[in-house]
């Protein structure tokens, strides 16, 4: 029908009139029919008529002549053809609407157009054909195409540079229209505005940029604090004055930091005045500031200050690169941002009154935490000019100590692992003997629930290399036999009175990668959790102990080795509610419904996933953990003399000797072995190198461990041991000549001993 309408020949619009006429005619004949309550004489004689008729798109209405003017009017550009559209739903002519956007759709307009069409119309009339299902999928491709290609217009650096030239023009006018269409363009502007505002060639023209960057609104909030962290003093003066101006209430708090701060130049601080006095009706003394400050930074150290964050838990938060000259975006986690801002105003609060030792440990707490958050938990924090680790250190032992002891008491195990791992670097052994006969707040560390601080903590006491015995020395090696026990797998232990029910579970958490273990009682759980750090969720079945579920849960959580697992409560029905009471008093617990169906592993491994979120320990990362773990064992064994009277290795032998089997750790695990100085540790270096089923490279450490620890230790094998290692080295005739040489260096070890002790 579209094609009639575009013909403008007389004999043309006489056809088109007649078809009219007949559609008009053949619309009334069926309303009068309607009203008469009669059909048509077509569906009368229409044998098919008495059966229900087959659901159809409604036909629409007839042409009216203000459709034939739309059509008839022959549009042909883009604009004409989208609004001509538009008009045509106004008039309910869907048909003929989505033909004249097929139309737009096959002209392809290129950017430019598309620009061209959003300045001259807006973007209502696009948004409306999206929505309007009618036209579907026409309209929403149309809105789609032009949208996109005009945002990417907008944004093109061409352009952008040309406005931003424009703000230098004599009018006012058109400065004020190179500002709008600057916001308009969104973040890809701000940054170019802010790059001229660090340059002091165009200082005549700052104050237009500025004036262009309120234009943003309080889309300019997050830079311009963003902004604030340049050290030039300047550039921190106009995102104050830009805040003033778009009056943005979100940066009161920083606005108040900066005035009350006394590191701040004048200039700087009376511009944090004024654009408080813009947002503000009064603004806080120096002493209500303070208090502010602290309670923000209280309550953003604690997690109960919530920032404004996505559906992914995601908040952005932009920051100035000062060589560079750039202020950029950059996405954190939740958790991370607020620990980056909470560090940022307790610096404020610090340099607010510097003698004020409370401020001073907040500071040193936020700022660890945030240092270590952004850094990575698991990677030792940087050190350098500025960096956190340098700040802190600067300090002295005794305040990062301090930040130690209350971290751990306030519960932030993040800022205490930080405080940890300087205070490995920058203490002495007299900290370990402060708090005789009581362990130090170092050795209490070692027995903290969270595993990344037990660690940071015992790595720290081994670098302070003490020489005489302490309080809480036990718990060292005891850790470190415990990390140095996992594998870098993942792994889920399944209690269950009945084993083939356990064994059920365990073999749909194998099918999706994890290595699955059984137990039939509470106490037989509690043997088995300790062993491994590799444990990632315990699966408990509410009947395991029938009156004891909630102890057994307590005793989970008491010790430190199992005080962050994840556990699932295994409950039918009938125990239901009872599991859920139980989880509810314990944030790394929930129910699951019992019996487990196909599939059931790898839901019940999503949900308490959940659980541990951004806590968990990755496998790689444990496997690293363990590697250095043996690495510290090692360098216990090999010390002095006097730190055999400071720790027992001996009951971390089996530990490393599990580490021997795996690839990962087979090097350090053998060289712990060498200097262990054990007979079942020289045994098992002699096993692990004689025999074949090991890789090469392994076999090749357990033979080098052990000629070090003869060398230290002298032979410490039996007679027997050592005839039955000659009859493997006369079997190996047929073995590889690789085989062979590390059969020959075992026994070369052994005879090099015995000639020197002739």
């Amino acid at each position: 029908m579209i094609a009639d309408y575009n013909h403008s020949e007389t004999a043309t619009m006489k056809n088109t009139t007649w078809i009219t006429s007949c559609v008009l005619g053949l619309a009334l004949l069926g309303l009068c029919c309607q009203a008469h309550g009669q059909k048509p004489a077509a569906d009368a004689a229409d044998p098919m008529a008495a059966k229900p008729a087959e659901k159809t798109e409604p036909l629409p209405p007839p042409p009216t002549a203000a459709v034939r003017a739309i059509v008839d009017s022959e549009p042909t550009s883009v604009e004409e053809l989208v609004v001509a559209a538009y008009q045509l739903t106004i008039h309910d002519q869907p048909q003929l609407s989505r033909e004249m956007l097929a139309r737009v759709l096959a002209a392809k307009p290129d950017a430019k157009t598309c620009f061209q069409f959003i300045q001259q119309n807006g973007s209502q009339m696009l948004l409306r054909l999206q929505a309007d299902k009618r036209v579907a999928p026409q309209g929403l491709q149309v809105a789609r195409l032009i949208l996109d290609s005009a945002d990417q217009a907008s944004r093109d650096p061409a352009r952008l540079a040309r406005l931003i030239e424009q703000l230098k023009d004599p009018s006012a006018q058109q400065r004020g229209f190179a500002a709008v269409d600057l916001a308009s363009a969104g973040m890809d502007a701000l940054p170019l505005l802010v790059k001229k505002l660090a340059d002091p060639a165009e200082q005549k023209f700052h104050a237009n940029f500025r004036a262009a960057l309120a234009q943003f609104g309080s889309a300019a909030a997050a830079p311009m604090l963003g902004l604030m962290e340049s050290s030039d003093a300047t550039l921190k003066r106009h995102a104050i004055v830009v805040l003033g101006q778009i009056k943005s209430s979100d940066s009161v708090i920083y606005l108040i930091g900066t005035l009350a701060s006394r590191s701040e130049p004048k200039r700087v601080r009376e511009a944090a005045y004024r654009s408080l006095r813009q947002i503000l009706d009064d603004v806080p003394r120096r002493n209500q500031a303070e208090r502010m400050l602290e309670r923000r930074v209280t309550t953003m150290i604690d997690g109960s200050h919530r920032l404004a964050a996505d559906l992914e838990n995601q908040v952005v938060l932009w920051h100035f690169d000062e060589r560079a000259k750039l202020l950029a975006p950059k996405t954190y986690h939740h958790d991370d941002a607020q620990a980056i801002l909470a560090a940022r105003l307790a610096r404020d609060l610090h340099l607010a009154g510097p003698e004020n030792v409370d401020h001073r440990q907040m500071y040193l707490t936020a700022m660890l935490k945030a240092a270590a958050l952004v850094t990575g938990r698991d990677k030792p924090l940087p050190t350098g000019r500025g960096s956190a680790f340098d700040i802190a250190a600067s300090f002295k032992v005794d305040a990062v100590e301090t930040v130690l002891v209350n971290a751990m008491k306030n519960n932030q195990p993040v800022a205490a692992a930080a405080a940890a791992q300087i205070l490995g670097q920058i203490g002495t052994p007299n900290l370990l003997y402060r708090n005789q006969p009581k362990p130090s707040p170092l050795a209490l560390a070692v027995r903290h629930r969270d595993s990344r601080l037990r660690f940071a903590a015992a790595e720290a006491i081994v670098k302070l290399k003490p020489s005489q015995p302490f309080a809480g020395s036990s718990y060292v090696p005891e850790a470190l036999g415990y990390f140095a026990g996992s594998a870098g797998q993942r792994r889920v232990l399944v209690a269950h009175r009945s084993i083939e029910r356990a064994r059920t579970l365990a073999g749909e958490f194998a099918a999706i990668g994890f290595d699955a273990d059984v137990v039939t009682s509470g106490r037989d759980l509690m043997r088995k959790a300790v062993t491994s750090p590799d444990y990632e969720m315990l699966l408990i079945s509410m009947t395991i102990d029938r009156t004891t579920i909630g102890y057994l849960l307590q005793d989970i959580r008491r010790d430190p080795r199992t005080a962050q697992v994840a556990v699932g409560l295994l409950a039918t029905e009938a125990h239901y509610d009872r599991a859920e009471r139980i989880a509810r008093g314990d944030s790394l617990s929930i129910t699951l419904p019992w019996p487990p169906t196909p599939g059931s592993g790898d839901y019940y491994a999503k949900r308490m996933g959940r659980l541990l979120q951004r806590n968990q320990i990755a496998p790689d990362v444990r496997i690293q953990r363990a590697r250095r773990a043996l690495e510290l064992l090692a360098e216990l064994a090999d010390g002095a003399e006097e730190r055999a009277k400071i720790y027992d290795l001996t009951r971390q032998q089996p530990a490393v000797l599990r580490a021997v089997f795996v690839p990962q750790l087979s090097e350090p695990a053998s060289a712990t072995l060498g200097k262990l100085g054990t007979p079942a540790a020289q045994r098992k270096l002699v096993d692990v190198a004689s025999q074949t089923l090991f890789p090469l490279a392994a076999r090749r450490h357990a033979a080098r461990a052990f000629g070090q620890s003869i060398r230290k230790h002298g032979v410490l094998l039996t007679k027997d041991e050592i005839l039955r290692q000659y009859d493997r080295y006369n079997a190996s005739e047929k073995l590889s000549k690789e085989t062979q040489i590390v059969l020959a260096q075992v026994l070369d070890s052994i005879e090099l001993r015995a000639r020197r002790e002739e």
